[in-house]
């Protein structure tokens, strides 16, 4: 095993950085496409939230070649995927909503995770409408009025309210996304799409290895290398030492590889080999394309001093390394990403 960790000669910050653009298909050489590209996206960034507005404005076609709303629409409608707020819970715009989309296999597992929202203090159209979609289950939005003695108004209102706490979602993503645009700025009333439900019924208990296991396997597949620094943003609530532990044990099995694999960070990483496969191709070709992310996008690390300025980072040269900046995935002199900030 310590042969196999010498084996590996780790990558700079800025190489990562490219690296994990390339691996979360964010540059356009690695894009995937069609309705089958948005599942596997969506698989691989599980559990993670971003504004609900940035979905598909931002995360889904920086990924998928000519992404096509009509395909989130047929995999949340089909059952494949689920969405809502999984972590957190308070009243805000919906358009700056935290919202994860999971696969629906897996719902359960990531529900037992999340702390379920509050509802104390709620009241009007909000506690309405959860009084019946709790008695009656998932209804379509026609009968919704009607059911909880509501003008359409206030039926939105109450459905935004019960979204941002987390508390309900819809089995179209199409439901959502005609809501992210404010009534006072909508052209048309909201249409009938899918039925509401709420987001948290009844969860089976799991055992915590079990989740913690999942939580693991599921942080490779975003990632494909770990490291304490790439779980930051990440709000579930699993803690290092755990993770450490399971990686530990799937690198005795062979399932990683555990050793060196990026500069400038401190603690143990670990990485599937597939991931240290495409790092190394990488390396020995150079640097891709420049990429831009939102700071709400997964490829947006907390702490990079550079990131947090809304100029525009220039590509380095192919080849550039590490230019002694510490632990910065976004160094102006080594890095070739940009961020855009709205």
């Amino acid at each position: 095993m310590e042969k196999l960790r010498r084996e590996i000669e780790p990558a700079s910050p800025s190489q990562f950085l490219q690296f994990l653009a390339c691996w979360q298909h964010a540059d356009e050489d690695y894009m995937l496409e069609g309705p089958r590209g948005v599942a596997e996206v969506l698989g691989q960034l599980a559990g993670f939230q971003v504004p609900a507005w940035a979905w598909e404005a931002h995360v889904l076609p920086s990924r998928v070649r000519g992404y096509r709303r009509e395909w989130l629409d047929e995999i949340t409608l089909s059952g494949e995927f689920a969405w809502g707020r999984l972590w957190g819970g308070a009243g805000s715009a919906i358009r700056v909503t935290p919202i994860a989309i999971v696969p629906r296999h897996e719902l359960d597992d990531w529900l037992s995770l999340a702390e379920p929202p509050t509802t104390d203090g709620m009241g009007g159209p909000a506690a309405d409408l959860l009084r019946v979609l709790s008695a009656r289950g998932p209804m379509f939005p026609q009968n919704l009025p009607r059911a909880a003695d509501l003008v359409p108004a206030h039926v939105e209102m109450g459905l935004a309210d019960l979204l941002a706490r987390g508390v309900i979602t819809c089995d179209s993503f199409a439901a959502l996304r005609q809501m992210i645009t404010p009534p006072s700025r909508r052209r048309h009333a909201l249409k009938a799409v899918g039925r509401w439900c709420c987001f948290r019924c009844a969860v089976p208990e799991k055992k915590p290895d079990d989740l913690n296991e999942m939580v693991a396997r599921q942080l490779l597949r975003r990632t494909g290398i770990v490291f304490r620094r790439t779980v930051e943003r990440e709000r579930m609530p699993v803690s290092w030492l755990s993770l450490s532990r399971i990686y530990r044990r799937m690198e005795l099995r062979g399932e990683v590889r555990g050793g060196r694999f990026v500069t400038g960070f401190s603690g143990e990483q670990f990485a599937l080999g597939s991931a240290v496969e495409l790092l190394r191709r990488l390396r020995r070709n150079g640097c891709g394309h420049e990429i831009s992310a939102i700071p709400a996008d997964p490829l947006n690390f907390p702490g990079d001093s550079d990131t947090r300025s809304p100029s525009r980072i220039d590509g380095a040269p192919d080849g550039a390394g590490n230019c002694g900046c510490g632990e910065s995935l976004a160094c102006s002199r080594c890095a070739r990403l940009s961020f855009i900030y709205e």
